[in-house]
């Protein structure tokens, strides 16, 4: 699958992927190293537990094969408040793949998740239109007021099924940052992910496959604020 198909539809198929995002120019913060038993597990909850978070989110997928290459850059913002979640992404690509398959294109993604009459319903806009769109979901409603919704949901699943015990035993510490390499089958993954003030600050990842004649790679930092952010009113939507 081409960059731009394979971008597209992550973009969309997550649904709710989005995620992006700049993290701007603003001095980082000093990592921690989590002490005591359980300090892991207990950091890690702190997160799943928050109901007023902000995470930016910048993902950039390349790939190369012997007909030629492509990139995407997904950059966007997910927030958190209020039981309600807003999304907001935008896409850029770029491939050459041959005469039949050169192009650039971009995208915007938008939408909100909230309440309406006891349900949890979320409300899209595609940049292609000027409507939002309703649909119901069956997702529940309490998961979603905190950040564990956002995290399993929003971000993938992947980051809501970290093993603690792998983590605390094998993870290395070095710079405020803890770092854990998987590989397998021709797949790297390298995590790093730093703690501040006892919660995530941090998740950065990077996964690289290659194969004969080419590979890809997918770099996705997360950056996690908590407090003082607002989703503001649901949208109008027709009955």
């Amino acid at each position: 699958m081409k960059i731009w198909k394979k971008a597209l539809s992550f973009l969309l198929a997550l649904g709710m992927t989005a995620g992006f995002a700049a993290c701007g120019d603003k001095k980082e913060p000093a990592g921690e190293k989590l002490e005591g038993e359980g300090a892991w597990a207990a950091a890690w909850e702190a997160t799943f537990s928050a109901t007023n978070m902000t995470v930016d989110i910048k993902i950039r997928s390349e790939e190369s094969n012997m007909g030629g290459s492509g990139f995407t850059v997904q950059e966007g913002t997910v927030k958190l408040a209020d039981g309600k979640v807003y999304v907001y992404g935008e896409m850029e690509s770029e491939w050459d793949f041959g005469e039949d398959e050169q192009g650039k294109g971009s995208s915007t993604l938008e939408y909100y998740l909230g309440l309406k009459d006891g349900q949890l319903y979320q409300w899209h806009y595609y940049k292609q239109g000027d409507e939002w769109q309703e649909f119901s979901s069956s997702k529940d409603v309490e998961t979603y007021a905190t950040g564990y919704g956002v995290i399993s949901d929003v971000l993938g699943p992947e980051i809501g099924r970290y093993d603690y015990v792998a983590w605390e035993s094998t993870a290395t510490y070095d710079g405020g940052v803890y770092t854990m390499e998987i590989s397998s089958g021709g797949i790297m993954r390298d995590y790093k992910v730093k703690f501040v003030d006892g919660k995530i600050y941090s998740i950065e990842i990077l996964s690289s496959i290659s194969y004969d004649g080419g590979g890809s790679t997918d770099h996705l930092k997360y950056v996690f604020e908590y407090g003082n952010t607002s989703v503001g009113e649901l949208p109008i939507t027709k009955e």
